[in-house]
């Protein structure tokens, strides 16, 4: 299939942004041209501003590409400065702006006063349309997913059924030849995740609880009734990302799963401890959460490779767990997990919530 109209997709700080390589892997399979800039990276908390000369090099970027919409994913901490470079876009370009990303999909009313369209929810399939949309010189603006702005006034479209079988979408795009890096007064044709360690991989989407601190508690409501919400990839569909990956990023010594908890049933794990173990065979991390840490489940992922565990404790108060931060108190199943662990060893991070002003003296 022969490349057609180009997009221009930019991840606001954030390399391992998988909503964009997602999004621009579906584009391509479908014959557009986008190019992927990851433009700043975020270090530690010790975010640079970006600077004139790298506002420059991403206009003159924007230029060469010639493209018919740029997209831009971001997350709450960047609004002002996506909002900025927005409007450096609407100055120097005739060019359409799509924001997406965490905050455009809570907060669409944010972002819709200085750009064109907002995808509220998973960007996949309301971009590839709308690029089609904008090919054919066709009306956009009642595009599933999408608020659309259009001679003053703003179409606030009905949100689509989720993605349910997570298998269909192709693999997110790394280490292709139209992955750019902006960082640094320096832009490089380099996928900057060449150069790490590690593989971050989401096996599922959404998350089987709704804290009431997690942006999970704002998207299950969102998506009601828009089909099953926590959505799972098969096992043999990771490991066969985990190989392409491991056949593209050279460097990859150890793989983190990103899903917001490592909930799946006793099949499937099965399935892949067995798959994991014959074809990837590398350390691996997990998030947890404490309602899920029985003996066997863990003893067999660490058969796999499982080697560190983030397990979200907030408080030991049940007060605060079940009343502030609307989860089961699992005191016991904690403690429980941390003398087993005096066996398996697994390098353990508490996710502890400090300094919550809803707090009382007896819960601190």
């Amino acid at each position: 299939m022969p490349n057609r109209k180009k997009i221009v997709l930019i991840a606001f700080y954030g390399v391992d942004n998988r909503g964009v390589r997602y999004i621009s892997a579906v584009l391509k399979k479908n014959g557009y041209s986008p190019a992927v800039i990851f433009f700043k990276e975020w270090k530690n908390n010790k975010v640079s501003l970006p600077t004139a000369e790298e506002y420059r090099l991403l206009l003159d970027f924007i230029r060469l590409q010639d493209p018919v919409l740029v997209g831009i994913g971001f997350g709450t901490p960047y609004l002002k400065l996506v909002r900025e470079l927005t409007g450096k876009i609407k100055n120097e370009f005739d060019l359409p702006v799509l924001l997406g990303g965490i905050h455009p999909t809570i907060s669409p009313e944010d972002c819709i006063d200085f750009a064109d369209y907002v995808c509220i929810g998973e960007g996949e399939y309301p971009t590839l349309e709308l690029m089609r949309r904008l090919e054919a010189g066709e009306d956009t603006s009642d595009i599933g997913n999408l608020w659309v702005k259009k001679d003053g006034q703003v179409f606030k479209n009905e949100m689509r059924h989720l993605i349910e079988n997570l298998d269909e979408l192709p693999f997110p795009d790394i280490g292709v030849d139209y992955i750019y890096y902006l960082d640094y007064n320096t832009l490089k044709n380099f996928d900057p995740l060449a150069k790490n360690a590690e593989y971050r991989i989401f096996p599922s989407r959404g998350c089987p609880f709704a804290c009431s601190y997690c942006y999970n508690s704002i998207l299950t409501g969102l998506f009601r009734n828009l089909g099953k919400y926590y959505r799972i990839r098969s096992p043999r569909n990771i490991i066969d990302e985990l190989n392409h990956a491991k056949n593209i990023l050279k460097r990859v010594r150890k793989i983190t799963f990103d899903g917001d908890t490592f909930v799946f049933t006793k099949e499937w794990l099965e399935e892949f401890h067995d798959l994991y173990l014959a074809e990837i065979n590398l350390p691996f991390g997990i998030l947890l959460h404490p309602s899920v840490t029985k003996e066997d489940y863990l003893r067999m992922l660490k058969d796999a490779g499982l080697t560190r565990i983030q397990m979200g404790v907030q408080s030991i108060s049940e007060s605060e767990v079940e009343g502030v931060y609307k989860r089961s108190a699992d005191v016991e199943k904690i403690m429980r997990f941390a003398e087993l662990n005096k066996e398996l060893k697994f390098d353990i991070v508490y996710d502890i919530i400090l300094d919550n002003p809803l707090s009382t003296s007896k819960d601190k």
